[in-house]
Parts: structure tokens; sequence; C-alpha cells
């Protein structure tokens, strides 16, 4: 677009001017993520955070249009991230409303538009009482925050023997009969171990109920994992039976079986950079789905938190462990470690918005709330250029 159209007698802004998409706004001279996955030169043209085309632009002729200059900075969709637990001290097992909405405030800084409230296993009558905080939220949302898009149960129908640093005795078998005790409104992901799952009935269950089943914390194998007809893998690799060359098991499904979509740890601790470019050349790229992962000790100060009443410490690499050297996960939110991913796993930026932004928002449908074109009123990031970290979030126009 030739910017003088719209910027003639116009003052044209820096971007390190207080940025705001109230009103005509143009955001020009910036990367623009493009639906088909690739970057392009180019303007975000807005009216009240709503985009237009450029003769729809220039038509409305508004005399206050501001145009500011984003000195070739990235404009992508923002981070929507289907699997975090927490972040600065606050857990969504625990936390009450205020401090869940604080959390959110500051996740919004980091780049989220969207996230899905993660649990870890707890028993029924604390996950369902905590899942109402949650709906509060979600029906209130704020301004200025983070939305919860949904819940995600990671358990607790998982396998003991791959509970990891969850405690084994919360856990339990997979029926239709335990998954009636939950109240399952919001939910939006539950991973279960599909080896516990007799005939695959729960899995079936809550198919049926359009909440994405991810098999995980599980040593079954690959047979069992296609028959269960799941539709993802949770923290692929983490938390469950390696990948065999003989005797194929959920590892060797979940990234050679192209129906389902891999969850895949950004933490370096989690998931080596070599298995993530091995994920990146076996998986569609429609198939990967970026996860922090991000425990309720992501970015706190200090060196130990607590997670179901285990402490956990966070080691001089930063690495969180139990006392026995269990890895607890991670400790830093997505757009913390996007250049450690460009840098160690020829993952383009291109490639870590699709992974971290559009294939999750699709895989729990908010997709239309992450698409880049006319008539959308989207959640989107500006990026420093040079640092790849989000310099401002807009959500829902604001």
């Amino acid at each position: 677009m030739n910017v003088s159209k719209i910027s003639k007698n116009l003052p044209i802004k820096s971007i390190n001017n207080p940025l705001n998409i109230k009103g005509h706004v143009a955001l020009v001279n910036a990367k623009i993520y493009s639906p088909d996955g690739y970057f392009k030169n180019g303007e975000l043209l807005l009216d009240n955070g709503k985009i237009l085309t450029e003769d729809m632009f220039i038509k409305s002729g508004h005399k206050d249009t501001l145009v500011y200059n984003l000195k070739g900075n990235y404009i992508t969709p923002s981070l929507v991230d289907q699997h975090i637990h927490g972040g600065l001290g606050i857990s969504f097992n625990t936390a009450d409303e205020s401090q869940i909405r604080n959390l959110l405030t500051e996740l919004k800084k980091f780049g989220h538009g969207d996230i899905l409230a993660t649990f870890v296993p707890d028993t029924i009558e604390k996950l369902n009482s905590q899942m109402d905080v949650i709906r509060k939220i979600i029906k209130n949302p704020a301004k200025n925050e983070t939305r919860i898009a949904g819940i995600n149960l990671e358990g607790p129908f998982l396998n003991p023997e791959k509970a990891g640093i969850h405690p084994k005795s919360i856990l339990l078998t997979p029926s239709i009969e335990n998954l009636k005790k939950l109240n399952l409104q919001d939910v939006k992901i539950i991973t279960i171990a599909p080896e516990l799952d007799k005939d695959y009935k729960a899995i079936e269950y809550l198919n049926s109920m359009n909440i994405v089943t991810s098999a995980g914390h599980s040593t079954a194998d690959a047979e069992q994992v296609r028959n269960s007809k799941v539709k993802q893998v949770t923290h692929l690799f983490n938390a469950m039976s390696g990948f065999h060359h003989r005797k194929p098991t959920i590892a060797n499904e979940g990234l050679l079986n192209d129906n389902i979509s891999a969850e895949v740890n950004t933490a370096i601790e989690l998931l080596d950079p070599d298995t993530v470019k091995l994920i990146m050349r076996a998986k569609p790229k429609d198939k990967i789905i970026l996860i922090s992962d991000a425990l309720n000790g992501a970015n706190i100060k200090e060196k130990y938190f607590y997670m179901g009443g285990k402490r956990i410490d966070i080691d001089e690499n930063g690495v969180a462990k139990d006392k026995d050297g269990i890895l607890a996960g991670s400790i830093k939110f997505m757009s913390q470690v996007v250049k450690r991913l460009i840098d160690t796993t020829q993952m383009t930026f291109a490639d870590f918005i699709k992974f971290a932004s559009v294939n999750p928002a699709k895989n729990i449908g908010i997709e239309a709330d992450y698409k880049l074109v006319a008539g959308a009123k989207p959640n989107f990031t500006i990026w420093n250029k040079e640092t790849l970290l989000p310099e401002k979030t807009f959500i829902k126009g604001e």
C-alpha cells in the first residue's frame, strides 16, 4: 500500500510513542504475519481494532487518523498457550480470583491472547471447586487481561507408572463414571492414559462432547493410541514410553500419526533442540502445537516453590526438579524462548507463530480471533524485530 495515501497531512508517530488502536489507526512499515504462514511487508489498517481493507480505510476518511511507524517490527496473532499451569507464584489449582487476574494482566505483557487454565491432578472435589473460580473469570473477562478460553485437565486419569511429578495417590482410572463426577463445562482438553481406558469408552464419551482428548502420562503402545481415537498427545516424549524401533509406542504414534496433534514443550530442559528438529521433520506443520507447560514457579525470584504440596527447587541452570531429580515443568513463558528456539532448532519466527498461535487456536476452536484478515477484530501482538520479544498486545480491539 502507498503509505502516502493515508499519511498525507497526518503526523506519523514512532512506535516509541504510546500506541493506541482506538479510533482510526494505521500501523505502517511493519512485517505482518500472513494467513498463508509467512511474513510480508505492509500496513495494518484499523478502525477501533477492526481490520479494514485499503479502500475501506481511505473511504472512511477520518480526519483524526493516527499513523504509527513500526520501523520493521513484526505484527502477528497473539500467543495461545493451551497448556500452562500458572506463573509468577500463582497456580490455577489453588489461586483465588484476584491472584489469577493479576497473572492474566502480566501474561498479556508476554504476548498471550488466550490460554487454557491447566490443572495438575487433584481430588475431584478440589478440581470442581477450583474450576468454578476459572469459570467466573471466563464469564467476566476484564480489560487489559489475557483471556481464559477454557480449562485443560492434565489428569487425574494418568498412568501411575508415568505420573512423573504428580502424586500417584490421587490418580483415577478413566471411566465415564469418574468423568461424570467432574463438571466438564468449559473444559477443552483432558489428558488420559489410553491403556487404562477399557474399550476406550471414556475417550469416546469425551470425543462426543467435542472435548480434545489427549494421550499422555502413559505406557500405551502405538496401536492403543491409534485405536483410542485421541485427538492429540500431551507434551510429546515427556512422561510416556520412549520411541522404540521394534515395538512402536505412544511416542512413535505421536510422532508419526498425521491425524493427531503433538504438544511440544518449549523448555530446553524438557525437550532437546534436536528432538524438536525431529518433530518438525516428521509432523505436518499444522499438527505441531507449542506449549510452555509453565508452572507457578515461572518467573519467580525465589529458588524454590511448592506444587501439590511438594517442594520444587530451581537449580543453577534454571531447571525445576523435586528432591529426587524428577523434572517438574517449565519456569518460562513461550515468548521468552523464541530466540533460543530459532537459534537451536531451525524453526523460523513464522513457524513459531503457526505453532504457538494459529494451531492451538484452531485446536480449541477460537481460530476466528487469530486471523489478521479484513473484517476481523483479532488478538494481535507487536514484536521487536531485534529481540523477538513482545512490545504490545491488543485483545478484542482494546
